[in-house]
């Protein structure tokens, strides 16, 4: 178990660190100079509200409750997704 939430705090990490850079540079080119800095702003917000829904849904182990949340909604992306599913299914089993 305690893999299991290691494994979904890192890969939520990822997500967001990706998603934050990603984020950032895709709405550079089309974002003017003093809205740059809303992306990243949003994000760190929906990571302060994840204190409040620790503190209210997250029971007596919230670390391993939402870590196994995300690792599972993360494989169920992957493997639902609109994407190449044999090669994802492949590569999650290897």
């Amino acid at each position: 178990m305690l893999a299991l939430g290691a494994l979904g705090i890192w890969l939520g990490v990822h997500a967001l660190r990706s998603y934050t850079a990603m984020s950032v540079w895709n709405l550079a080119d089309e974002l003017p100079l003093p809205l740059k800095s809303i992306p990243p702003l949003l994000i760190h917000a929906i990571g302060v509200l994840g204190l409040l829904a620790r503190r209210t849904v997250g029971g007596s182990r919230p670390l391993v409750r939402f870590g196994s949340a995300f690792a599972l909604a993360t494989a169920l992306r992957q493997l639902l997704g609109d994407f190449d599913r044999i090669a994802i299914t492949a590569a999650l089993l290897a």
